[in-house]
């Protein structure tokens, strides 16, 4: 982006004209825009106020430095001795030695002002001046000055700016909320405490709040549109706040159309009939009566990591999981989703849930393990499924034994039908010899796998099979293998197998093969990248990625560890995946193996019933079609995981299972509801921008800290030259709604340390704490084209 793109970003009103654009300055009330912005010959931004505001309050009024109005510089320089281009600059700015300077300068040129306000620091010191002239015609002037590092200049305060009247607010519950300081001073003149936002109503997010969190704010809305407008960003900004504040809107009574606070205390004074104690206790009646606002939380772009619920998964599974984290250092989101699609790959086809007439859902569950290289999720897969992978190599032993043995029985085969056929030459007719049956290898485990393969050993493994990729792009990357137009020749057949459906695979030169039920479950690992890449606009649509369970917790450093898993832990897990794979299926009137339906428990459908319709009312309000496709599956993916547990339950007595108990489903239900969660944290991903994904990758980053962290602390993180950039990219972090500040009550002589503290859940919002009905605010609709400062 060039400085112009830039400096053009944050005045959205900017318009062309012949010598570049012109806007309103944001350094002063500007009515009629009065900023000239152009370009000059080496891309450098130039910026010119009318009105006489500095360069420097003009880019401190953006969040900006003059630095951002200069290009960078890339390769080599010009030789000194080279021509320069001549190129008009940005006018020096006046730098003043006191704020009584920079006012005489402005009254110089403008008369005798009509009032001033000071703005002061916490500290009580004074950052800022506005002064008002007032005009012919009901009109008036507001220019501001403030100060900085090298001395006051004509121009507003840099952001994020302080409230008026700062140092009264610190040791007060209730605070006054005005728009301007002509009422602020009104309402502070009858012994009430009062504040308002500097430079204007169309300001008000520019100023630094935080002083309000944890406090009763009343506020003062004037009697128009611009005035319900300033109050609805206010009630905003101090949504924002942590702890949060109690906000209340009064509506003063017998204003007239564009009144204000100042107007109304006018009024009364003028009527004769109350004095200021009365107009006071008025006031704080009429406050006390109110009901308060219920505050929106900001939401982040992706909420935050919840913790997986390891203690609902059974007893055995969670020593396991839990186990298997300590001994790889990771979050035990992993180990827990990599468990729960090895139980349903070990089920497959010998049991599945009868959800009711017509509805069945199968042991089949698909699960990725998300994180960036590096995050070790390689080792959780290893040890999880190492059990499965000796239990294969015993099978593969067997298999080869059988082989050997079925090699011996050909050649005495050979023998025998050799000698039946010269029998057949003088002998009466006889049945051939009976050829040996071919051994069967029996297979869970498969990985790198074409679909036909895929078939072969479904038809040989009926009861079903277990697809674990370390890496699972090549999974999705194998669909294009037979594709004659493009990628997606295997997915319908993919799509079956998550149902454990029926498939038919053709093919040219391995033949035809139809299966009945295919139950595959899917395990493996993939970068968050790739999973972009790889769930493409085809495998959305076609609902693979739907069906896709999510664990992507955040990263976490790699640290040393002594803890390795147990072999009676290891040993217990195997014992718990053999008996999952001796669980009794059914046989069909072929002969065939089929699942055993088993039915949901009286109580347990009760449970199931009442978070099916709480989440199928959940999954209409969601906008995000992919989103809302993989909410739908997990409706199936409940029952499914209720099925597990069930199966876990009774595994280790050798009993068969009866049914889904209650403390099944409600075990089940909870599972779901984090998966929900990662879910929405994942499909965000899926859909942020480079900016939003480096601010989540901040906050994680502040997360494994403890939630909170002071400016300084984040310069030295961060690198930054300056507390204030540091301060600025924390700011953006606020606006975004990733966090907020906190600044402690001043206990001792000493100024408290601000802290940026991350944001809660925003899941459970606080209600109105009154239970009583909501002050009506007016959203901001459009921009006014009335005075940007309000009345002062």
């Amino acid at each position: 982006m060039s400085p112009v793109e830039l400096l053009l970003s944050k005045l959205p009103g900017a318009k062309r004209n012949d010598r570049g654009w012109v806007a309103r300055c944001p350094a002063h009330d500007d009515k009629r825009p009065s900023l000239s912005v152009s370009e000059g010959g080496d891309g450098r931004a130039l910026v010119h106020c009318h009105a006489g505001c500095a360069p420097e309050a003009i880019t401190a009024a953006l969040g900006l430095t003059l630095d951002d109005l200069a290009p960078e510089r890339s390769g080599p320089t010009r030789p000194s001795s080279a021509p320069k281009r001549q190129t008009r600059s940005t006018p020096p700015s006046k730098v003043f030695k006191t704020a009584n300077d920079a006012m005489a300068a402005l009254e110089k040129t403008l008369g005798q002002r009509t009032a001033l306000w000071t703005y002061r620091g916490a500290d009580g010191e004074p950052v800022g001046v506005v002064l008002r002239w007032n005009l012919r015609g009901g009109k008036k002037n507001i220019r501001p000055v403030s100060r900085t590092p090298a001395g006051w200049i004509i121009g507003g305060m840099p952001t994020p700016r302080p409230l008026y009247q700062l140092p009264t607010l610190a040791n007060v519950q209730r605070v006054f909320v005005t728009e301007g300081e002509k009422c602020a001073d009104a309402v502070i003149s009858l012994g009430l405490i009062a504040t308002t936002s500097p430079h204007g109503a169309q300001s008000a997010s520019s100023a630094d709040w935080s002083p309000l969190a944890g406090k009763e704010c009343i506020l003062l809305p004037d009697n128009d549109k611009p005035g319900e407008e300033y109050a609805a960003t206010v009630v905003g900004e101090l949504s924002k706040l942590t702890p949060a504040p109690t906000v209340k809107v009064l509506h003063l009574d017998n204003l007239p159309r564009g009144g204000d606070a100042f107007d109304f205390i006018a009024m009364q004074r003028n009527a004769g009939a109350l004095n200021d104690d009365d107009i006071r206790a008025h006031l704080e009646r009429s406050a006390d009566r109110l009901s308060p606002v219920e505050l929106e939380k900001p939401q982040p772009a992706i909420e935050s990591f919840r913790s997986f619920p390891v203690d609902v998964l059974p007893d055995r599974m969670r020593v396991f999981v839990e186990a298997v984290a300590a001994a790889t250092g990771t979050d035990p989101a992993f180990a827990a989703m990599a468990a729960l699609v090895v139980v349903a790959g070990c089920i497959g086809n010998r049991v599945a849930v009868l959800v009711k007439s017509g509805w069945v859902e199968p042991a089949v569950l698909w699960g990725v393990l998300v994180g960036r290289s590096g995050t070790t999720k390689s080792p959780v897969l290893k040890l999880v499924t190492r059990a499965l992978i000796d239990l294969f190599k015993a099978a593969r032993r067997a298999f080869t034994d059988a082989m050997k043995e079925y090699q011996r029985e050909v050649e005495r085969h050979n023998v025998r039908l050799a000698e039946w056929k010269k029998s057949q030459r003088n002998g009466p007719p006889t049945d051939p010899p009976d050829e040996p049956e071919r051994p069967i290898e029996r297979r869970l485990l498969v990985s790198d796998i074409t679909v036909e393969k895929l078939g072969v050993l479904l038809a040989e493994n009926p009861l079903g099979l277990l697809l674990v990729r370390d890496e699972l792009a090549g999974w999705i990357g194998s669909y294009d293998r037979y594709a004659s137009g493009g990628r997606g020749s295997d997915q319908p057949a993919w799509l079956s197998m998550h149902d454990a459906g029926s498939v038919s695979i053709d093919r040219k030169t391995s033949g035809s093969f139809f299966i009945d039920r295919a139950a595959v479950s899917v395990l493996g690992s993939i970068q968050p990248g790739t999973l972009a890449r790889s769930f493409g606009t085809a495998e959305r649509e076609a609902g693979l990625l739907a069906r896709v369970l999510v664990a992507y917790p955040p990263d976490l450093p790699a640290l040393w560890t002594e803890a390795a898993l147990s072999d009676n832990v290891a040993a217990e897990w195997r014992t718990l995946l053999e008996a999952l794979l001796a669980l009794p299926a059914a046989v069909d009137e072929d002969g065939d193996p089929r699942p055993r339906f088993i039915p949901i428990a009286r109580k347990a459908k009760a449970l199931w019933v009442e978070w099916h319709d709480r989440h199928a009312r959940e999954l209409v309000d969601i906008s995000n079609d992919d989103l809302a496709a993989h909410y739908a599956k997990l409706k199936g993916a409940c029952a499914r995981i209720a099925l597990l547990f069930a199966c876990v339950e009774v595994a280790a007595g050798g009993d068969a299972v009866a049914c889904i108990s209650e403390d099944a489903m409600r075990r089940a239900i909870a599972v779901v509801e984090w998966f929900k969660g990662e879910g929405r944290r994942v499909y965000a991903v899926l859909g942020e921008s480079e900016e939003d994904r480096a601010r989540r990758r901040l906050t994680e980053w502040i997360e494994r800290r403890g939630g909170a962290v002071s400016v300084r602390d984040w310069q030295r993180a961060r690198s930054h030259k300056t507390a204030g950039d540091a301060e600025g990219e924390l700011n953006e972090l606020v606006e975004a709604g990733y966090g907020q500040w906190h600044v402690p009550p001043q206990t001792g002589r000493g100024r408290p340390t601000k802290r940026f503290v991350l944001t809660p859940d925003n899941s459970d919002t606080d209600k109105n704490p009154s239970g009583g009905p909501e002050t009506p605010i007016v959203s901001v609709s459009e921009a006014s084209d009335g005075d940007d400062w309000g009345e002062l």
